[in-house]
């Protein structure tokens, strides 16, 4: 597996602008591809910042796996009974 790292900081403040790992295509894709790829980055960007939040970014060219929708929810209805009295007559 093959990466392209782009990276872009401000020299002023130290402040990281761009990390990016790109994948660079060599063949078919291993079984195990993208929690490789997910390793490299976060042990890359664990070298800048320890906390980085990493984001996965589709190519432009790239629909995102449709997800499910949630089932929709019923509202419950309630009906009005008297309350029920402690103790009991006699």
């Amino acid at each position: 597996m093959r990466v392209r790292i782009t990276f872009r900081y401000r020299v002023e403040t130290g402040e990281v602008e761009v990390f990016q790992v790109d994948d660079v295509p060599e063949g078919p894709k291993s079984a195990d591809h993208d929690a490789r790829h997910e390793r490299a980055a976060r042990g890359l960007a664990r070298l800048v910042d320890p906390h980085a939040r990493i984001v996965e970014e589709l190519p432009a060219d790239v629909e995102p796996a449709a997800t499910p929708e949630p089932p929709a929810v019923e509202e419950a209805t309630t009906s009005r009974q008297p309350p029920l009295r402690e103790g009991g007559s006699r």
